[in-house]
C-alpha cells in the first residue's frame, strides 16, 4: 500500500499522542526502525500486514485517515467471511491446510476471517474457494469483484491473470511506475500468466551483470508496492536508465550492486532514484 501524506501525518499525530516513536512501535507491533522510515519518507510503501497494524493502532487512538485500498483487491465483507467460514466447516478443512493450499500464511487467513484485514487478493481468494469446492458464482461478491477471480479457471484450474513483460529500454520511458502502465501495441510487449493478485509488472533481464542469479533473457516479476529489503534484487530507474541490481540502503545512500564481479555497481542518493521496485520471483526458459 502507498504511504500517503495523510498516513504520514496521522502517524506523526500518533507519535505526539503517545510521546515517542518507541511507544508507537510498542502499541502497533511495528519495528521502531520502520516507524522512523515511514515518518521520514524513506519508505514510500508499506506491506499489507504492516499497514493493518498501523491502521489498527491509529483507529485505537481515534485518528482517522482516508484509506486508499490497493488496486485489484476484493473487500473483506462480513458476508464473505461468514461464507468462507461455513464452507470450511462443511469441508472439514482447518486454517493451516487451507492457507497453504491458497498460497497464504495461516496467520493471514486467520486475520482475514476475524476481520482484522480489510481486503483479499483475488488470486488467493480464488484458490481458497477452489480448495473449498465452492463455485465463484456462489460467493457473496459483486459482478466486478467476481470478474477479478477469473471465472474461466473456476473448474479446479489455477486462477491466473495476465502480466505485461517490458524490456529495460521500454521501462526507461515510464515516468512513474506506481501508476498503471498500459503498453502500446508498437512496443511489442509479451504477456505471461501470474497467480498473484498483487500489482505486478515484469521485465526481461539484459546483459550478464546479475549472473548467476539472473541470466540474460530471464523474466523478473516485481511487486510495485512491496517494501524494499536490503540484499534483495530490485528493478529501478536512474535518470534515463533502468537496471536490475541487488539493493542496499545505508542512511540516505543506496547501493545497487551486480552479482557478477564484472558488472557495474552504483552508489547514489535515495532521492536520485526515479522509482525502485522489488523483484519477488523470476521465470527462465529452460
Amino acid at each position: 500500500m502507498e504511504l500517503t501524506e495523510e498516513i504520514r501525518d496521522a502517524l506523526k499525530t500518533a507519535v505526539q499522542k503517545l510521546g515517542s516513536q518507541a511507544e508507537v512501535s510498542r502499541h502497533s507491533g511495528l519495528h521502531e526502525v520502520y516507524v522512523g522510515r515511514y515518518l521520514s519518507g524513506k519508505n514510500r510503501t508499506i506491506s499489507d500486514s504492516s499497514a493493518a497494524k498501523l491502521i489498527h493502532m491509529l483507529q485505537s487512538l481515534n485518528i482517522n485517515i482516508p484509506i486508499r485500498e490497493p488496486r485489484n483487491v476484493i473487500p473483506n465483507s462480513p458476508e464473505l467471511r461468514c461464507f468462507v467460514q461455513n464452507a470450511m466447516i462443511d469441508a472439514g478443512i482447518q486454517y493451516p491446510a487451507l492457507a497453504r493450499a491458497s498460497n497464504m500464511k495461516p496467520d493471514t487467513l486467520r486475520r482475514l476471517l476475524k476481520g482484522e484485514l480489510s481486503t483479499w487478493f483475488p488470486g488467493n481468494l480464488a484458490a481458497l474457494l477452489t480448495q473449498l469446492g465452492q463455485g465463484f458464482d456462489t460467493a457473496p461478491l459483486t459482478d466486478s469483484e467476481r470478474e477479478l477471480l477469473h471465472p474461466a479457471h473456476a473448474d479446479g484450474g489455477i486462477p491466473t491473470r495476465p502480466c505485461w513483460v517490458f524490456t529495460m529500454a521500454q521501462a526507461a520511458e515510464f515516468k512513474d511506475i506506481y501508476v498503471p502502465v498500459e503498453p502500446e501495441s508498437t512496443w511489442g510487449c509479451e504477456v505471461i500468466p501470474i497467480t498473484d493478485g498483487r500489482d505486478c509488472i515484469a521485465f526481461r533481464v539484459e546483459g550478464g551483470s546479475m549472473e548467476p542469479k539472473f541470466y540474460a533473457g530471464d523474466i523478473v516479476i516485481c511487486d510495485k508496492h512491496a517494501e524494499l529489503v536490503n540484499s534483495k534484487p530490485v528493478v529501478c530507474k536512474i535518470e534515463d536508465e533502468v537496471v536490475c541490481k541487488i539493493y542496499s540502503r545505508i542512511g540516505k545512500t543506496v547501493l545497487l550492486q551486480s552479482v557478477h564481479p564484472d558488472g557495474r555497481n552504483y552508489e547514489v542518493k535515495a532521492t536520485d532514484l526515479d522509482w525502485c521496485i522489488r523483484v519477488i520471483r523470476f521465470q527462465r526458459d529452460e
